[in-house]
């Protein structure tokens, strides 16, 4: 989609819970919300981005909000970002509307006030940061998988949790964007994995594992965003995963540095 933005742009402010995995020197986000709501003109172009790169091929919708929130707003308009993470709707009436982010692992929502006449608060570019959640960034995906058993003793587990190699969890690497699957594998009795044959770009690596009362064994069914950057501190995983909050895994690399 070709669109020239104009000069007035918006970064949507987006609020974060944080999560400390204590003991552990490490920060991860667990969740994510956008608050309030942005005024826009009528002619208005939506920025995609991860980290500031332009993401492209992500599907967008325009949706009215009912004054019943449980129904689902009607669709206005859709679009899909170009290769400038951008797309572009046009001749839009003045009301509420969300501007919604298609996406079966990280959806995201974000909530506008169009307006017929461009004011001094209206934007004709908001740019929207995705996904809404820590990225690792890495060389390679390939390495070492822990996970974090119980020990009986619920104080410990959060201020010095104990993590053994998590053996014969299913590993499925995705495209980001489209979710297409690259590769799936199972880690080795020592947590060993390795998707060599990944490029460069975005992906999502989808953990599975069943909980085992008899290993103290605690379940996992999450994904976690990674980049893989020839130029990034660290060259592989040696990576750690918690029990999830808000939905979402919480974890850890410990090669190198991971969260920038």
């Amino acid at each position: 989609m070709n669109h020239t933005p104009q000069t007035r742009t918006l970064t949507v402010a987006l609020s974060f819970t944080l999560f400390f995995v204590v003991g552990r020197l490490t920060l991860t986000a667990c969740s994510i919300s956008i608050s309030g709501h942005e005024e826009v003109s009528d002619h208005f172009v939506v920025k995609v981005v991860t980290l500031g790169k332009p993401v492209t091929g992500l599907n967008l919708e325009l949706r009215t909000i009912p004054l019943n929130r449980s129904k689902r707003g009607r669709l206005v308009s859709s679009g899909i970002t170009d290769e400038n993470g951008l797309a572009a709707f046009v001749a839009v009436r003045a009301g509420y509307y969300s501007v919604d982010i298609k996406h079966n692992t990280f959806p995201s929502s974000t909530t506008i006030l169009a307006r017929s006449h461009s004011r001094k608060s209206t934007h004709e570019t908001i740019t929207i940061e995705w996904p809404n959640i820590e990225i690792l960034h890495v060389q390679s995906i390939a390495g070492l998988l822990n996970g974090q058993i119980k020990t009986g003793n619920p104080f410990s587990d959060q201020t010095h949790p104990v993590v053994v190699p998590l053996s014969g969890a299913k590993l499925t690497l995705l495209e980001a964007v489209s979710e297409n699957i690259v590769d799936s594998q199972t880690a080795s009795d020592s947590g060993a994995f390795s998707f060599g044959s990944a490029a460069s770009g975005l992906f999502l690596l989808h953990v599975e594992a069943t909980e085992n009362p008899e290993t103290h064994q605690i379940g996992y069914d999450g994904y976690i965003p990674i980049e893989i950057d020839s130029s990034a501190n660290a060259p592989g995983l040696n990576l750690s995963i918690f029990p999830p909050m808000c939905g979402a895994l919480i974890f850890r690399n410990a090669e190198g540095v991971t969260a920038e």
